[in-house]
């Protein structure tokens, strides 16, 4: 009986006939709002993709590649009355993407233009050439409650005029775009793609802007892993070492120090640069703001078979760039492979 009014419910939600919802509302204040908080997913990292091409006559095309995210089991439920439905979506802001009028927009699904998500509590990340693009062709993205936003550097990191001139405009227009943004990353995960949003992952923000050389990066499994295709490989000389691995971390440490460095230089615009000079309303904005540089790391989830490792006693996480596993505390702090030296020697605390 129970299963047939959830049913009854549900179905009438999805149809947008909305009423009171008996068996619900019988439950004690205290275990409705119990409810309501489990059913919440934890903070999500919410992917959009989208390409923009260009047509021979100056007409624009948009494709958007949207990857659904789970959902908690229990939110068809909590949709299922006008209390709960409201309660649900009080907490998440629609954002949009507005193309100009000459821009033809071009999906299998016009809610594609379109994403729901919770203010303070996900993040958006986007391409970062996807974002600039948008912005130089004339549209534009509702970002007014965003306060997290990551960036996926998919692009290379030219240090010339060209690419400041670019990245002033950007400082700019998130300045205006984004009032409550509070928090902006960098992602420097080169092995990300559009089908790895679409698997059962965790995906862990993971904050290098101290390096990320000294980590407890776990090389002998990458040792062995290596050696072990190395063996079975048709085609040895193509194969990466731990040497490669090592140069591949240094080459992303001096990545963090340059957007360091680019965003000072923005930050203390002379009249001699060749970019957009900064109002002051915008070095204000900036003030308590800086990108942090950050790397996207993951573990499988495993909840169907085995505990997953990030719920273990020694969690770990992969980065997929590289091929090679990091370990951290329960917390996901990061472990230092100096931290025992340190505390030693240094006096760093225990």
């Amino acid at each position: 009986m129970a299963d047939k009014t959830l049913m009854t419910a549900c179905s009438k939600a999805a149809s947008g006939i909305l009423g009171d919802f008996p068996l619900f509302s019988s439950l004690p204040v205290e275990i409705q709002c119990r409810i309501f908080k489990e059913a919440f997913p934890d903070p999500e990292i919410v992917y959009w993709d989208f390409d923009l091409g260009v047509k021979l006559r100056g007409e624009a095309d948009a494709f958007i590649f949207f990857s659904k995210n789970k959902h908690h089991a229990l939110l068809p439920f909590l949709l299922a009355c006008k209390n709960s439905h409201a309660e649900v979506f009080r907490n998440y802001e629609k954002i949009e993407i507005n193309f100009p009028t000459l821009m033809d927009f071009q999906s299998c699904n016009l809610s594609d233009r379109y994403r729901y998500l919770r203010k303070a509590v996900d993040t958006l990340s986007v391409s970062f050439l996807s974002f600039i693009s948008l912005d130089m062709e004339g549209g534009s993205m509702t970002l007014n409650y965003i306060t997290h936003l990551a960036l996926d550097v998919d692009f290379d990191y030219a240090w010339d005029g060209l690419y400041m001139r670019v990245l002033a405009k950007f400082y700019i227009s998130i300045s205006i775009h984004c009032p409550a943004l509070n928090t902006l990353y960098f992602i420097y995960d080169y092995g990300v793609g559009r089908g790895d949003w679409c698997t059962h992952e965790y995906h862990q923000i993971f904050d290098v802007s101290e390096g990320c050389l000294d980590l407890d990066w776990d090389f002998p499994r990458l040792k062995q892993s290596l050696n072990e295709q190395f063996r079975y490989s048709s085609n040895r000389r193509q194969n990466t070492d731990l040497h490669t691995v090592l140069e591949d971390l240094k080459d992303m440490d001096r990545e963090f120090k340059q957007l360091s460095k680019n965003f000072d230089h923005f930050m203390n615009t002379t009249e001699n640069d060749t970019w957009d000079k900064p109002e002051e309303e915008t070095l204000k904005y900036w003030e308590n703001i800086s990108p942090t540089p950050v790397l996207l790391l993951r573990c499988q989830d495993h909840f169907l078979t085995s505990p997953c490792p990030c719920k273990s006693e020694y969690p770990e996480l992969y980065l997929r760039q590289n091929g090679i596993y990091l370990r951290v505390y329960k917390d996901r702090t990061p472990l230092h492979m100096y931290t025992g030296l340190r505390q030693i020697f240094d006096g760093e605390l225990w």
